[in-house]
């Protein structure tokens, strides 16, 4: 046959076989619809299909949470099954997080409209990195309504990025939580960018984060403001102060002076004006009383964060970070600890201290506290203090040290970590005495161990109880950097341990744990007998 013939034989077999197999197709169906059925009973009695939809989307957020940032596998867990899938699509709160970013399009998927999308009609968190406000204003457009929390990182204040981000945030009705910051800049004088918001914006705004540079221009009152963090090259402490003024509410304040290393003289004198009590507005008052702020963060140089304190009072603050920045007129954390005995809630927390870390090493010192009877990563501090200060000598950090234990001395302390200072007999005598309901102690380097330990052992006396020195005590720390002390220094660390729970296992006072960290395993090793003697004097010896 011919070309044509052929192609008419198959279509003319095709039309008659074409009623058979529709016959056929609508005779199967009561069958497949079965078979679809006994699978769909056959799924929901799986065990992943007895959790309630509340816990499956759970457990796909705990998953997105720990799914690295700008990735989108989490998005497999909503392929477990047809019922997985289901839920997580109807979940709006699944895909209410939508990421502008280099990685947001992948392929022909924008991942972003996509969440955008199966979001409605919830209100969203809209995060936008570097280069990408123009995408995110043309997404946006038409439910700009629904955006509740904006974060916007590393604007370029240089260029026309900054006018893009102020057109969107005009269209933002429903703000209430609003974040930005600008691209690093190496010189600490470089260009702000000034960010204006409405009145009925400000209204409703209850956290503001601007940092690098930003500013904001209100036209209203941030009267609903909870959150406030506020970071600058140079900063304009008493834009700041007024601003503070103004949002009664405030519950987390967190001000920082960044590169405060490379300020310059404009710099300082701003914060001796500050210290003078001038300010350029008008009606501000000199003092006020934030009586909702629960933490204060303070990431400034020393004046400025002493002009906080006296500025401003935190009677309910619960929570204390400074972190003070280099000055080279401050020999030592005296005149910080001075300051921070006029804190309102100075007496308040020493009553709730129960952990007590003390760290005062090269150029760097550090205090702090707990309420926590043993600290642990998950914990929060009560307060933390940092300190960057010129070479410091012994003398000076005894002095530190003692200033510091007389501060705490009505607490009642049961963790105690004091770190490579060297300490004189007398001063571990002290601390043993002031606090001896302590549970734990860690002390660090190999020449303070000694001490420490010799401080710890009974002294001679008829009665054993009473001249135990914390006779509570069941954890204890010894720190050996590593590098540091020579193998014949730290088996006299060793030697030192022994002699020492010798006896206070005499006297009825036996540690359930010694920790012997970074000892090496050449002086583990030319120890063997000391460790296995102390094996049989403590709980548990981890080294």
């Amino acid at each position: 046959m011919s070309r044509n013939e052929t192609r008419s034989w198959a279509l003319g077999q095709i039309d008659n076989a074409s009623p058979q197999v529709e016959e056929k197709r609508r005779a199967s169906e009561p069958s497949q619809r079965r078979l679809r059925d006994i699978h769909v009973i056959l799924n929901s009695s799986s065990p992943a299909n007895q959790l309630p939809d509340e816990l499956i989307i759970e457990i796909i957020l705990i998953i997105k949470h720990d799914d690295p940032r700008f990735h989108t596998r989490w998005i497999k867990t909503t392929h477990v099954c047809h019922r997985w899938r289901t839920v997580a699509l109807n979940a709006s709160i699944l895909w209410s997080t939508i990421d502008f970013n280099a990685l947001h399009i992948r392929g022909e998927l924008d991942t972003a409209q996509l969440s955008l999308q199966r979001s409605i009609p919830a209100a969203v968190d809209v995060r936008v990195a570097l280069g990408c406000p123009n995408k995110a204003l043309k997404s946006l457009a038409g439910q700009e309504h629904r955006v509740a929390h904006l974060h916007i990182s590393n604007v370029q204040v240089e260029n026309h990025e900054l006018q893009t981000v102020a057109h969107l945030l005009r269209a933002l009705t429903h703000l209430e939580s609003l974040d930005v910051s600008a691209l690093w800049t190496p010189h600490p004088l470089g260009r702000n960018g000034v960010l204006h918001l409405s009145t009925v914006q400000a209204a409703r705004l209850r956290k503001l984060a601007l940092t690098d540079g930003i500013s904001v221009d209100v036209a209203g009152h941030l009267g609903n403001l909870t959150y406030l963090k506020l970071s600058a090259h140079t900063p304009d402490y008493t834009s700041w102060f007024s601003l503070i003024d103004s949002c009664p509410l405030l519950e987390f304040i967190w001000l920082q002076a960044s590169y405060v290393g490379l300020s310059s003289s404009r710099q300082r004198l701003s914060d001796d004006e500050v210290m003078a009590g001038n300010s350029s507005h008008e009606g501000v008052p000199s003092h006020t009383v934030m009586r909702n702020l629960r933490t204060l963060k303070l990431e400034l140089q020393l004046k400025p964060t002493a002009s906080v304190l006296q500025r401003f009072s935190f009677p309910q603050t619960t929570r204390l970070s400074f972190d003070v920045g280099r000055d080279e007129s401050i020999p030592s954390m005296a005149p910080a600890l001075a300051m921070l005995k006029q804190m309102p809630t100075y007496n308040s927390l020493v009553l709730a201290t129960q952990s007590l870390d003390i760290m005062l090493s090269g150029l760097y010192s550090r205090i702090a506290i707990w309420a926590d009877p043993r600290p642990g990563s998950s914990c929060k501090a009560l307060m933390r203090f940092a300190m960057s200060t010129g070479a410091t000598n012994n003398n000076t950090n005894l002095a530190v040290i003692r200033e510091i234990l007389s501060m705490f001395s009505s607490s009642l302390l049961t963790f105690l970590c004091v770190g490579w200072t060297p300490l004189d007999l007398p001063l571990c005598l002290q601390i043993l005495h002031q606090y001896p309901l302590l549970k734990e102690l860690q002390i660090g380097g190999p020449q303070n161990i000694v001490t420490m330990l010799n401080a710890l052992r009974p002294q001679a006396a008829p009665t054993a109880d009473s001249t135990v020195p914390c006779l509570e005590l069941d954890v204890l720390y010894l720190t050996v950097a590593r590098g540091g002390g020579n193998t014949r220094l730290r088996q006299g660390v060793v030697a030192a341990a022994l002699d020492t729970l010798l006896a206070r296992d005499a006297r009825g006072a036996r540690l359930k744990e010694l920790r012997l960290v970074d000892f090496d395993h050449r002086t583990l090793e030319a120890s063997t007998e000391l460790v296995e003697r102390l094996k049989g004097l403590v709980g548990i010896l981890r080294a």
